[in-house]
């Protein structure tokens, strides 16, 4: 019997491989800071990934793909700290391969979600911390 041809396997992109929130890494730095300090840490990062999402939003529409580039890592570091790793590593992937502005209003659309729903985490992460 002959083999079939199977159907072209889609390749994942890396960063959707990734969770959307890394609890260990929230664990670690409240064990480092203490959970009030974690809790104004938590806030002001939410408020900056909000701000950079926006901006970025914004240089996409204009077409600036340094400026994008840019905040991408701004948003990529801010993420990686706080164990938003998809978020993290989209981000890492605008910034490193950010070439054809079509492509990339594609990638900041798929970035600007997982950048909210990394917000949506952390703030349910504070709330429970505020519980505990």
């Amino acid at each position: 019997m002959a083999d079939t041809p199977s159907a072209p396997q889609q390749v994942v992109p890396s960063w959707q491989s990734e969770p959307v929130l890394h609890v260990a890494t929230l664990d670690k730095l409240q064990s480092a800071v203490g959970p009030e300090t974690m809790a104004i840490l938590v806030n002001s990062a939410c408020q900056g990934l909000r701000d950079s999402l926006s901006d970025i939003a914004t240089v996409t529409k204009d077409g600036n793909l340094p400026q994008i580039k840019r905040i991408a890592h701004k948003i990529g570091g801010l993420a990686a700290q706080f164990g938003a790793l998809r978020a993290g590593a989209l981000a890492q992937e605008i910034e490193t391969h950010a070439e054809i502005l079509d492509d990339v209003r594609i990638q900041v659309k798929s970035l600007e979600t997982c950048g909210n729903d990394a917000i949506v985490m952390l703030k349910d992460f504070a709330a429970k911390m505020a519980v505990a």
